[in-house]
């Protein structure tokens, strides 16, 4: 799915079991799995032909993730959500769900989440007196999400770590239902903060290739600034908490400033820190003032490159980055890992450059990759990515074309069909799914994002490696919870 269609979901039935064999025989990679409603599931892979969607209808779905091993947490996901039955994946008594805590409010549509038990954690297998258990979260410090990592440790080795996620759950998805084509958007860019930019414009992207919508070349310029600049400032963020993490203050200071400066910049062209307010179906609702951009964007710049440098420099830093926390390249193709840890561990994997969209079709830029998988290879791949973002910001700035920034759009969804785009955010690959039924109206809108892709792999990282590594480990990663607990 690299052109326009106008698919329905009863067109993209198969049977799941060949389709599986066929896309693993391919070589494709797994990206999403998601109930449709309480019978049907839709699969989405990436390949040579670009995205591949299909749809298959319960009861008796087999396990995806015998064959693609990221499926098994999305199977969860649908199971504990939707009532979704996958064969091998049935829910256990007593077992706690990943997705659903009790107490939970009802989503805005009144549907999601379901209530889950009221469970007790899981006892791992570990006995002895030596053996100690930590609990850290849901509640943590600062502005950290809400999530809760249990640790089983013996001296100063972890023995294993338990995730607990789904305490941030809000229903975003049940809300996005009720949009239309003006407010998409607006939904859009509240599934997660700091992703406000790609959820929207992979959300837009999805309803302009459905409707055959022609965005104005000025408007996919402005667009890729803003999402460059979201790209810079979430990757100055987190370097300052990498910074922050093995205790230099001064240099997490630094860092959190250069944050602060671009999200300034942004302030300043949209209104809003966080970017919303600016992507719309069919392009951009007002055009933006980027003069003086480039020179000021030019000064960021140099800030940037002597504050990498001086982390570079630094033995301590350097020494506690290297081999901590390390994601094998085996296991991160194998899941299909996406963004900075994906790169991070040699999966070289990028849809602005290999599903180009917008503006990117006629930009030339390197996808930073190493092969090491550990917190370094992480943080360099985020140094060179926020360079390479800085530099695209100038290099559309001053080459901006003139024109209208908004193309006629209907007043509805087209009826009757999948909608989906894309779009490459600071922490990955965002996708967004939508279907219509038989009026036009949202009938389930999948907004997937990085982070939500990543999370289950953390903890492989984790076990088996030092109490004193783990915040380093979980700062190098950079995801956010919300785009998660959606």
């Amino acid at each position: 799915m690299t052109g326009r269609e106008r698919t329905s979901t009863s067109a993209l039935v198969a049977e799941p079991g060949p389709e599986l064999e066929r896309l693993e025989k391919r070589g494709d990679r797994f990206v999403l799995l998601a109930a449709l409603d309480d019978r049907r599931a839709l699969y989405l892979s990436f390949g040579p032909d670009g995205y591949t969607p299909f749809v298959a209808a319960g009861p008796g779905l087999p396990d995806a993730g015998a064959r693609f091993p990221a499926a098994a947490s999305y199977q969860l996901e649908a199971g504990e959500l939707h009532g979704l039955a996958f064969a091998g994946r049935k829910p256990e008594a007593g077992v706690r769900g990943l997705f659903v805590h009790r107490g939970g409010a009802d989503g805005a549509g009144g549907r999601l989440p379901r209530e889950g038990p009221e469970l007790p954690l899981p006892v791992p297998p570990y006995r002895g007196e030596a053996v100690l258990r930590i609990p850290f979260g849901p509640v943590r410090d600062a502005t950290v999400e809400s999530l809760m990592h249990r640790f089983h440790y013996l001296g100063e080795r972890i023995l294993s770590l338990e995730q607990h996620l789904g305490y941030k759950h809000r229903g975003a998805e049940d809300s996005l239902r009720r949009a239309t084509v003006a407010t998409l958007p607006v939904y859009a860019e509240r599934v997660s903060g700091p992703n406000a930019v790609a959820f929207a414009l992979a959300a837009c992207q999805a309803v302009e290739r459905a409707s055959d919508i022609t965005v104005p070349p000025r408007a996919e310029a402005l667009r890729a600034i803003l999402a460059e600049l979201e790209r810079a400032y979430n990757h100055f963020r987190d370097i300052g908490r990498i910074a922050a993490s093995t205790t230099l203050r001064v240099a997490a200071a630094q860092g959190h400033a250069l944050q602060e400066w671009t999200q300034r910049i942004g302030a300043r062209l949209t209104g809003h820190r966080f970017l919303r307010g600016a992507v719309a179906v069919g392009g951009l609702r007002r055009d933006l003032d980027v003069d003086g951009l480039a020179d000021e964007v030019s000064r960021l710049e140099a800030d940037a490159r002597a504050y990498i440098e001086a982390l570079e420099a630094t033995e301590l830093f350097v020494d506690r980055l290297e081999t901590t926390g390390v994601l094998t390249p085996e296991r991160a193709r194998a899941w299909g890992a996406v963004g900075p840890v994906g790169r991070g561990s040699g999966v070289d994997v990028d849809v602005r450059r290999d599903a180009a969209y917008g503006a990117y079709r006629g930009l030339g830029f390197d996808v930073p990759t190493r092969q090491a998988g550990d917190a370094m290879a992480r943080f360099r791949v985020r140094c060179e990515e926020v360079l390479t973002s800085l530099y695209l910001v100038r290099e559309l700035t001053e080459t901006l074309p003139a024109g209208a920034v908004i193309a006629v759009r209907p007043s509805a969804f087209p009826e009757d069909v999948l909608m989906l785009g894309w779009a490459e955010g600071a922490r990955g690959e965002v996708v967004a799914a939508l279907t219509t039924d038989a009026r036009g109206a949202l009938a389930r809108a999948v907004l997937r994002g990085g982070s939500r892709h990543n999370w289950p792999l953390f903890p492989d990282t984790v076990t088996d490696t030092y109490l004193m590594d783990y915040a380093i480990n979980e700062a190098s990663w950079g995801l956010t919870v919300a785009s998660h607990d959606r």
